[in-house]
This record gives structure tokens, C-alpha cells and sequence, in this order.
């Protein structure tokens, strides 16, 4: 079984969209994009590399959760994966740091 860890950025970036959807969107939006969310998750454990790769990492991986969001994530080992950041994939690809 593979352990994922998030970053703290990780975890904000999902508490301030969690927040906005509540604030903005009717729940069952929130509540599709947490589903979204542990489906990719759920995903990344059972097969880390089956999402393409970001750059020229190796290890560094690009899932989209769905139109408007993507998940970063880093393979540290066989058995570990790190979740980096989810990115609002309206914005400018050139600000996206990892």
C-alpha cells in the first residue's frame, strides 16, 4: 500500500477551493469535486505512475481532477507520494511553481 502525504500548500489549496465552492456553488458541487478528488487520489495509490509526467522529472506527475483543477504530485519512493499543490488550471501556467 502507498502512503500519501500533503504538503501543507496541498492542503490549502483544497481548504480555499472546498471554501469557495461553498461559498459560490451549490454543495453538490463541493461535495463532486471532494469525490473528484479522492477518485484521483485513490487512483494515484493503486497505480502512481498512471498519471503523465510534468517537465523532465521522472517522478513529478500532472493529474487533472477535472477542468478547472489539477493535482501535482512527486513519487518519493516505491511505496510514498507527496501531493504538492492542486492548481486552478485558469491561471497562468508561467506562475505554477513546484
Amino acid at each position: 500500500m502507498i502512503t500519501i502525504y500533503w504538503s501543507n500548500r496541498a492542503e490549502e489549496n483544497y481548504d480555499d477551493i472546498l471554501e469557495y465552492l461553498k461559498k459560490n456553488w451549490h454543495f453538490r458541487i463541493q461535495d463532486k469535486f471532494a469525490k473528484d478528488v479522492s477518485a484521483t487520489i485513490k487512483a494515484i495509490e493503486q497505480f502512481p505512475r498512471i498519471y503523465p509526467k510534468f517537465g523532465d522529472d521522472e517522478n513529478l506527475r500532472k493529474a487533472v481532477v477535472n477542468r478547472h483543477v489539477s493535482l501535482f504530485y512527486e513519487i518519493i519512493s516505491d511505496d510514498e507520494v507527496e501531493i504538492i499543490c492542486l492548481w486552478n488550471n485558469r491561471r497562468n501556467p508561467d506562475d505554477l511553481t513546484l
